[in-house]
């Protein structure tokens, strides 16, 4: 997740260059982006962010928080959310807020340990 926060970071940062009032800020970014790509930090950096969330390189005004975690929130599987359901459930029982009778607080641990290191 540390990697999109970066990919939102440096897509603010390149969406404020091109939107800039300074024309060489302004200017610069634009090259950079558009024309030089590979060739300029700047052009790195937005094939950066929009491969992180797969997007095309035309969106780039539109990265932020909520079009990265939307998108990772659409690459998570039906099973994915079950597993951290079933993990969020047992660590309720773990800290007391839900009780579950027929488990022991080693079970709890146990239940735990196994699906975080599967």
């Amino acid at each position: 997740m540390y990697m999109n926060e970066l990919a939102c970071q440096c897509a603010t940062f390149i969406n404020g260059s091109l939107d800039s009032d300074c024309d060489v800020v302004n200017f610069v970014a634009r090259h950079g982006v558009y024309f030089r790509r590979m060739m300029s930090p700047t052009g790195r950096n937005s094939l950066f962010c929009c491969g992180r969330p797969g997007a095309r390189f035309s969106v780039i005004a539109h990265i932020n928080k909520s079009f990265v975690r939307a998108h990772y929130q659409s690459q998570l599987t039906v099973s994915y959310h079950r597993t951290v359901h079933l993990l969020l459930k047992l660590l309720f029982v773990k800290f007391r807020y839900l009780s579950i009778s027929c488990l022991s607080q080693a079970d709890i641990t146990y239940a735990i340990d196994s699906i975080c290191t599967s």
